[in-house]
């Protein structure tokens, strides 16, 4: 039996460990045999934006633009909110590949039905 995790980043590109970590922690997750999502709320809708995770870095892990990459290659999902994305003048049309629009019913189904939601 495959175990659900949601990952919920609330942290933008501006805090390169906050964001980089968690996507880590995700692929390593997804190559263990976990169905893995990621959330990404309040400041981590800035992680959302095209171009946005180009340059973001933290020392010891891969580049973040390297780890969506595997993340969405895996079967990865990310979501976002529009209250988030509206706050930060982020459009639909300046979205990452992969990343879908929800509201918070949405949000509410994926941790109902994870196994562990964790918050970074």
């Amino acid at each position: 039996m495959s175990k659900k995790l949601v990952f919920i980043i609330t942290h933008g590109p501006d805090e390169p460990e906050k964001v980089t970590v968690p996507f880590t922690m995700a692929v390593a997750s997804q190559s263990m045999g976990a169905e893995v999502a990621i959330g990404l709320q309040g400041a981590g809708a800035g992680i959302a934006a095209r171009g946005a995770a180009d340059k973001v870095a933290f020392p010891g892990c891969a580049p973040l633009k390297d780890l969506i990459e595997v993340f969405r290659s895996n079967n990865g999902k990310m979501y976002t909110c529009p209250p988030a994305l509206d706050y930060r003048h982020i459009s639909a049309g300046n979205l990452i590949e992969g990343v879908a629009i929800v509201h918070a019913e949405a949000f509410a189904e994926l941790y109902l039905a994870a196994d562990n939601v964790l918050v970074y």
